[in-house]
C-alpha cells in the first residue's frame, strides 16, 4: 500500500468530500470544511490549525520504516535492520538480519521493509 492509499483509507467514505483540502500528511487546514461530521478519533497539529485521522499518526517518517523498493532502498552495509518479511504470516514480521547479506536475493525478493537499528553511543561517565 502506497502513503496516498494510506491516507485515502483512513478518511473511508469522506475521502471525495475531503480529498482536495487533505496536504501529503493527510493534514487539513481546520477552516477549509466545516460541514464535515468524522466520527473516528482524531488528532490536531500543535498550534491547533490542521486536524487528521488519528490513524495517521506517524505517516511522516512510516513510524521509521522504510520501504524497499529498489536496490538504492537497502541498508548502509554492515548494520542491523529490523526486517519485514513478505512470506511470513504470523503477527509478528520482524526479524534481525545483518547488512552483509543484503545484496542476497532475500533483500530484493522477501523484505519489504526495515528499520535500522541504531548502536547507542557509550556513555560520557
Amino acid at each position: 500500500m502506497t502513503k496516498q492509499e494510506k491516507i485515502k483509507e483512513a478518511y473511508g467514505e469522506h475521502w471525495e468530500q475531503v480529498k482536495e483540502f487533505v496536504d501529503e500528511n493527510g493534514w487539513i487546514y481546520l477552516e477549509s470544511l466545516s460541514n464535515i461530521i468524522y466520527s473516528e478519533p482524531v488528532e490536531f497539529d500543535d498550534k491547533g490549525n490542521y486536524w487528521r485521522p488519528k490513524t495517521l499518526q506517524g505517516i511522516e517518517t512510516n513510524l521509521g520504516w522504510i520501504k524497499i523498493e529498489s536496490e538504492a532502498d537497502l541498508p548502509e552495509l554492515e548494520t542491523f535492520a529490523w526486517v519485514i518479511d513478505s512470506r511470513r504470516n504470523d503477527d509478528f514480521k520482524q526479524i534481525l538480519i545483518p547488512r552483509r547479506e543484503s545484496r542476497t536475493k532475500y533483500w530484493t525478493t522477501y523484505a519489504t521493509h526495515y528499520q535500522p537499528i541504531i548502536k547507542p553511543q557509550s556513555p560520557i561517565y
